[in-house]
């Protein structure tokens, strides 16, 4: 007769040998739980440096006339947007707004339509122009990204002090 394999419980997990419980500090850590971690604090050292040059890049952008009219534009035309969803389909404030912007960046979940015709009719031409707003925005943090790369790779590097 063969062994009966055996499965573990529900929730049990093995451990590889490399994995064994060691004590680091007060408590007591895996290598495993280590990694996790180190993996979570890069996670969000990374998502803060891309926030920071996120925010310098939106600095370099507001230089450009093209990208400050089309921001203008587009908030307000998100504005418009959502005052006429809001008093002609008689939603939320915050569902007109995210009507607004899922419609604007071509997403279109389909968890909010339009009811009537003069909405829809409005949605056609609002899309046309929150479509190309979008792009013009996106084109522009784009150049203003490269500009800085450039300029950055352009910059002579510091001089130093001879020591007399």
């Amino acid at each position: 007769m063969k062994p009966r394999k055996q499965y573990p419980s529900a929730g049990a997990v093995d451990e590889p040998a490399s994995t064994s419980r060691r004590r680091h500090g007060s408590g007591v850590q895996t290598p495993t739980s280590h990694r996790l971690f180190r993996s979570y604090v890069t996670s969000v050292l990374t998502l803060l440096l891309v926030f920071r040059r996120l925010i310098a890049v939106i600095r370099t952008a507001v230089a450009d006339r093209t990208f400050r009219g089309a921001a203008i534009s587009l908030v307000t035309l998100l504005t418009l947007a959502t005052i006429f969803y809001h008093v002609v389909e008689g939603w939320s404030v915050i569902d007109s707004i995210y009507f607004a912007v899922v419609t604007g960046l071509t997403i279109g979940y389909g968890d909010f339509v339009p009811q009537y015709s003069i909405s829809k009719v409005f949605t056609i031409f609002y899309a046309l122009l929150a479509v190309g707003l979008f792009v013009t925005l996106a084109t522009s943090l784009a150049k203003a990204s490269l500009e800085r790369t450039a300029m950055r790779r352009r910059r002579p590097p510091p001089e130093e002090d001879s020591g007399t």
